[in-house]
């Protein structure tokens, strides 16, 4: 269960079931900030929790650019397909605008090359490229449009 305060004041305690997490999405109200959560695990052996926690952090640090500045995975997956591949398929791996670029190592993951203020041009870009038929309209924020006219 959770624990959450709402813009009024009022404590609210959520049982997991009524939150219904799936990839990406809990369907508490959004203007609830949580203060308090309850897991539930199981008692297993440490030297073999330690190993599984040790092959994650290796299999990641091969496979993701944690070592750089990222703000994490940037696209969720859409239903039935990978975002790094739709990002391959656009062209986008290794896209360089300003002081962000779309990662060569995993290409959900847009790192700032020291200006954050350039972060959203290949988050557009990337959209862009991989749907021409966006237009200036289409772009979140709306002030974010990359007109790439290399595009596909």
């Amino acid at each position: 269960e959770a624990r959450a305060v709402d813009r009024a004041g009022n404590v609210h305690v959520l049982p997991v079931a009524d939150l219904h997490y799936a990839y990406r999405h809990c369907a508490a109200p959004e203007d609830l900030i949580f203060t308090e959560a309850l897991f539930h695990g199981q008692p297993g052996d440490p030297a073999a929790i330690l190993a599984e926690m040790d092959d994650i952090a290796a299999y990641r640090e091969q496979a993701q650019p944690i070592k750089s500045r990222t703000g994490g995975s940037t696209f969720k997956n859409p239903p039935g397909n990978k975002a790094w591949q739709l990002i391959d398929a656009a062209g986008c791996r290794g896209l360089r605008i300003g002081g962000a670029h779309v990662s060569e190592m995993h290409s959900n993951f847009l790192i700032n090359m020291g200006e954050a203020d350039t972060i959203l041009c290949p988050y557009c870009a990337t959209r862009f490229r991989f749907d021409p038929r966006l237009t200036a309209s289409d772009a979140d924020p709306p002030d974010s449009f990359f007109a790439d006219h290399n595009a596909a």
